[in-house]
Formats: C-alpha cells, sequence, structure tokens
C-alpha cells in the first residue's frame, strides 16, 4: 500500500502543475463568468452550483488565477485519492488491490478534470468518498451505525452531486444500493434494528432527498430547455463505453463520429468483462447464500446502467458518454476489484495466486504506461483548441506594447466559442483596449445575433463593434495558430 500512497501523491502533484500551466478553457470561462453573475449564461448547463460557489470563494481569497479558480478541484484529488486508498486496503488478495486501484486512479481523461474547474473532479471525490464509506466503513451489530452509514454515504453523495450535476444517475444508484444493504442486513438478523433505528432511518432519507431536490429541479429543468444535449445516439456500448475506451487511451472523437474498429473491439470486451463479473457475483450468491460486499457493488453497477436506459427511453436522454459518464469507471473498478478479491483469497496460495498477481501487476503497469505517455502540461483533451489561448493573449500583449502612444483599440477575431476563453484573459489581466470579436459562418446560439455577424463581447452582453477599430488577427477555426496583423492592418 505505501507504493500506491506514493504513486497518488505524485499523481495529484501532476495534477497540480498542471491546473497552472494549461491554458483556461472555453468552459471553464463560461463557469468564470458563472462567478461574476451574468444572467445570460446562466441557464446553461456550466452552472454547477457548489463548483461556481467554491470558484467563487477561490477568487475572493486567492485572485482570478487559472490555478486559484481551479483549486477546488485539485483538492478534490486528495480526497478521491485517499477515499480509493482506503478502498483498495480494503481488499485482501494483491490482484484486486492492483486492478482496483489502476482503474480508479490510471485513466487520464478522469485526472484531467481535477485540475480544470468544472466540477467533475469534486462530484467523482465525494462520490467516491460515499463508496468507500458504503463497503468499508464497519457497520454490523448495530443498528444505530448502519442508519448512521447511510446518511453519510447520501450526505456525501449530495455534496457530489452539486459538484457537477451529471453524477445523479449515480447517486441514486447508491442511495438505493445503500437503503437495500439495510434491509437485507436486518432482514438475515445481522444487524439488530429498533424502532427508533427505524425512525432515524425514515428521518435521515427524508433530509436527504429533501437536500437533492433543488438540484434535481435544476436538472429537469436543463432538460425541458434542451441544455442537456451532450451525449450520444447510437447505443450504451458504443457511445458510454467505447467513449470512455477512448478517452482512457487520451484519445478523442467528436460527436457523431463513429468510433474507429479497434475501439469498438475493446468496448465489446470490456462489457463482456462486466457481464462475467456480474454472472460470478450470481454464482457466488446461489452457492454461497450471502449477502456481501460485491454483491452491493452488483446493485450500484446495475442501476446505474439500468438508470441510463430507462432515461434514454423515457425520456429521450442521450446515451451518457465521456465525461458525463465517468462514474461508471468507479462503478466498475469497485465492482472488479471486489469479484477478483473474492477469486483471489480462493486461491491464496499456489502458482494460481502468483499469476493472478502477476496479471494485476501488468495490468498496473499498463496504465502507469498510459498515463505517463498521455501526461502533458498545454491542454485538456476535449478543449485542445483552447491549449494556446494563454500564449496567444500574450501575443497580443506583446503587439499592444509596440504600439506606443496608440489610443485605438484592437479587434481580436474568434472562432466561436473559443471567444470565452480569450474574454477570461481579457478580464483577469486587465486588457481593456482588447475587443474580443466572435467571427462564425452560420447561425450562432441564441445568446448571439445570428447571420455570421461579428460582435464584441466584453461580459458576454453582444454590443456592436466600434468603426475603425484595428483589427489585431484572428484564429482560425481550428485554433492552431495567431495570424497576426493582416495584410492591410493598421
Amino acid at each position: 500500500m505505501g507504493v500506491l500512497a506514493v504513486l497518488t501523491a505524485c499523481l495529484w502533484v501532476y495534477v497540480l502543475v498542471r491546473s497552472v500551466d494549461v491554458a483556461f478553457t472555453t468552459d471553464e470561462s463560461i463557469s468564470y463568468e458563472l462567478v461574476h453573475g451574468l444572467s445570460a449564461v446562466a441557464k446553461t448547463a456550466n452552472d454547477h452550483w457548489l463548483n461556481t460557489l467554491l470558484m467563487r470563494v477561490a477568487q475572493a481569497v486567492l485572485g482570478n488565477a487559472e490555478w486559484a479558480l481551479r483549486l477546488p478541484n485539485v483538492l478534490a484529488l486528495a480526497i478521491y485519492g485517499a477515499a480509493s486508498l482506503w478502498l483498495v486496503g480494503s481488499l485482501r488478495a494483491p490482484v484486486g488491490r492492483l486492478v482496483c486501484f489502476a482503474l480508479l486512479l490510471g485513466d487520464p481523461f478522469l485526472l484531467e478534470f481535477f485540475g480544470l474547474a468544472r466540477g467533475y473532479g469534486l462530484s467523482m471525490a465525494f462520490a467516491c468518498a460515499a463508496v468507500a464509506v458504503l463497503f468499508v466503513l464497519p457497520h454490523r451489530g448495530s443498528g444505530t451505525r448502519l442508519v448512521a452509514r447511510f446518511g453519510l454515504v447520501g450526505g456525501l453523495v449530495a455534496i457530489g452531486f452539486y459538484g457537477n450535476f451529471s453524477v445523479l444517475n449515480f447517486v441514486l444508484a447508491l442511495l438505493a444500493a445503500s437503503l437495500l444493504d439495510v434491509l437485507i442486513e436486518s432482514a438475515r438478523g445481522r444487524v439488530a434494528m429498533s424502532r427508533r433505528n427505524w425512525l432515524a432511518l425514515v428521518a435521515v432519507g427524508a433530509a436527504i432527498a429533501a437536500g437533492l431536490v433543488p438540484g434535481v429541479l435544476r436538472v429537469e429543468y436543463l432538460h425541458a430547455h434542451h441544455a442537456l444535449f451532450y451525449g450520444g445516439n447510437v447505443g450504451f456500448v458504443p457511445d458510454t463505453i467505447g467513449r470512455l475506451v477512448m478517452t482512457w487511451g487520451y484519445v478523442d472523437v467528436l460527436r457523431g463520429v463513429p468510433l474507429p474498429g479497434w475501439a469498438l473491439t475493446i468496448s465489446w470486451i470490456v462489457a463482456a468483462v462486466g457481464i462475467m463479473a456480474l454472472l460470478y457475483v450470481a454464482v457466488r450468491s446461489v452457492l454461497d447464500r450471502r449477502w456481501e460486499r460485491m454483491h452491493l457493488a452488483a446493485v450500484v453497477l446495475l442501476i446505474s446502467v439500468l438508470a441510463a436506459f430507462l432515461e434514454r427511453s423515457v425520456l429521450g436522454t442521450p446515451w451518457p458518454i465521456d465525461r458525463v459518464a465517468l462514474y461508471f469507471i468507479l462503478a466498475f473498478a469497485v465492482l472488479l476489484g471486489l469479484v477478483l478479491d473474492d477469486i483471489g483469497s480462493r486461491r491464496a496460495s499456489g502458482l494460481a495466486s502468483h499469476m493472478l498477481t502477476g496479471a494485476g501487476v501488468v495490468v498496473l503497469l499498463l496504465t502507469a504506461a498510459g498515463v505517463i505517455r498521455s501526461a502533458n502540461l498545454t491542454q485538456a483533451l476535449t478543449w485542445r483548441f483552447d491549449a494556446s489561448s494563454r500564449a496567444m493573449t500574450d501575443r497580443l500583449i506583446a503587439l499592444e506594447r509596440d504600439r506606443p502612444g496608440t489610443h485605438q483599440p484592437m479587434n481580436f477575431e474568434v472562432v466561436y466559442p473559443r471567444n470565452f476563453a480569450f474574454a477570461y484573459y481579457r478580464d483577469h489581466l486587465g486588457l481593456s483596449w482588447l475587443h474580443i470579436v466572435i467571427v462564425s459562418p452560420g447561425p450562432l446560439p441564441i445568446r448571439y445575433p445570428p447571420g455570421g455577424y461579428a460582435y464584441d463581447v466584453p461580459r458576454g452582453y453582444p454590443v456592436k463593434l466600434p468603426s475603425g477599430a484595428y483589427p489585431a488577427g484572428r484564429v482560425p477555426p481550428d485554433g492552431t495558430e495567431l495570424w497576426l496583423e493582416p495584410p492591410g492592418a493598421g
């Protein structure tokens, strides 16, 4: 466990450095606008209440720098790492520990979100803490402990839910599994539940439900206003599992673009592994007639998957993909870790045990190689086009510095939606002379007038540009480089 703890600490340092060096992204900049109370974007799905609140607190205490606004999510990795180690440390077989650790902390795409001010890090941290409490915290023999554990799980997942609303299905899955565990433990006589305990359970459950209601209403509002559009429309395996496979390999694919053949093949293999793990749990439950942790993990994963199918069939919600499906990694890691732990514990000695441990080492080494291969201090996978935003801003500052005595405003053309990232840097660095201009060949979202017009975006309000402003350059649609001083400028 000491080696795993050191690896976790190294990952936290890596994420901390990224939070300083990686340029602010478009979606983070929208969240930054929300911190300033910009009503024009308040109806977007970017407003995750706890994340927005903590960004506001960080700004008030530490300022507007990228690392300061990202700090709440960076600190959340400490919670996620500690909960992961607690969970992994509760496993007995080396193969279970190694594979569970690799799945929880070996995804470079997941790690990225702990270094971004988007709230996904907050939600995953508190969700993982809730999972650790549910699966590790002792409770047998005491109805009071069992009720207290249910309340702690509910409180942690509720906090995670307000960190990022995308984990709602996982919140419901954990609460349902935790309640089911109370009922089964009581029915089997393992825990004596008094009348006072049952009343306390109802009261705690009601308090958790009441705490979730505002967030659930917010999600329903976003759904009714078609703000929850991010997802896939092909199927659970190619969309949800497939996109997670792609991002695990640090390969992005645009929505609507078919997966490459290799990714689709791996996706079906992962699905088969999950099904086999569930079948193993079912077989052991029949043979052993016991209710153990891996049965609880199976319930969590099954409810999470069924919720996605139910949403798709009833509400028409897109299949969850990449960043809005990260909780499936947590559910899958716990189930597979517990199943392998059970298998490894039944073969505690001999050649089979060594082979299982060797397989766990191989999985850990492969995931470590993947993290090292994808490691960078320049970009976030989903927002690669923002990688040069800060560098381009520095070049604009240098251009303005080389124009002494000029009071003419500078126009900087940006293809939507990159204007948000540059608007952040203009506000953060106090570049009052810089006009961020939206250039689009087609209709823009409702925030902006349609038709390819160029509008200034101070604080996001569309204002017609002043005539005769200095055209400093533009960012091409692929965001590769800045074209400064086009012919005839100045």
